[in-house]
């Protein structure tokens, strides 16, 4: 698995997120999905919201994801609106 850093904070709105932070290289949903359900024994599983931004630090060879934590049947932690679900 890819050198994937995780912090837990809060947004400017004081919701929280996951930080999600690889310092060599670009994120991929596979590495973001395989740290989700790997890292701390599954204690990352869950569903989330996804903000993708550049590194706050201008580095191209890094890449920061923001995940909000969404309770399952609530609404959207960013919005506010409905998520719906789509069995795969």
């Amino acid at each position: 698995m890819a050198k994937i850093t995780e912090m837990w904070d809060l947004d400017e709105n004081e919701r929280p997120i996951l930080v999600l932070t690889k310092e060599d290289g670009k994120l991929n949903l596979e590495e973001v999905q395989d740290f989700l359900w790997y890292k701390g024994n599954g204690s990352y599983r869950g569903d989330y919201i996804m903000v993708i931004a550049p590194s706050e630090n201008g580095n191209a060879d890094s890449d920061q994801w923001i995940l909000y934590p969404k309770e399952p049947g609530g609404s959207c932690p960013v919005c506010g609106g409905q998520v719906d679900y789509y069995d795969q």
